[in-house]
């Protein structure tokens, strides 16, 4: 991957932030940036619709975050048109990372994408190198959150790495813990 540098020679990483309906996706993207920029709910009505992109600077690095309607939506059925107008003007052809979330105490009932439409997915957005720069974020603190992450990994992501995650807007410390997994800041 060649790494798009702006003037300032400041350092640009787009992430993709993908998951079904309700599953914290927004909520990822405000505990990282710090800041409430993408609208979220309690309801049982989604509130991403559309793809769209926030941004954040840490350091000397510029971070993209993508957020996206659930993939179990039919607004989430074709992300890949809006991720790529976002990536061409980041000047891009394949995100950095993508983190796929899932809460494991979920409030919203949807039908899952089909296991080989989700690989397909990545492949498509993050290049061959999709593996190693997927990660699985589980939200929730159930018992049953280690035997999920297991069932998950095997069914949708065998090889990549799994990792907990709890809302912090406040600092992003669990959302920043997520994207060292699979960001290395240059």
């Amino acid at each position: 991957m060649v790494w798009f540098h702006n003037s300032n020679s400041e350092q640009t990483y787009v992430i993709l932030i993908l998951g079904l309906a309700g599953d914290g996706k927004s909520s990822f993207i405000n505990a990282a940036t710090g800041k409430q920029q993408a609208a979220t709910s309690k309801s049982l009505q989604p509130c991403t619709t559309a793809v769209k992109d926030f941004v954040c600077k840490r350091s000397s690095s510029k971070f993209v975050f993508i957020d996206t309607p659930g993939l179990d939506l039919d607004e989430g059925k074709d992300v890949d048109a809006s991720v790529g107008r976002i990536l061409a003007r980041y000047k891009r052809s394949y995100v950095d990372a993508i983190i796929y979330l899932h809460h494991s105490t979920r409030k919203v009932i949807t039908r899952p994408p089909e296991p080989s439409s989700v690989v397909t997915k990545f492949q498509t957005l993050c290049g061959p190198a999709w593996r190693s720069r997927t990660i699985l974020a589980v939200m929730g603190g159930t018992p049953d959150t280690v035997r999920l992450e297991g069932a998950l990994q095997a069914i949708y992501f065998s090889g990549i790495k799994v990792a907990p995650f709890t809302i912090n807007v406040q600092g992003g410390g669990d959302a920043w813990n997520v994207l060292n997994q699979v960001i290395t800041v240059k």
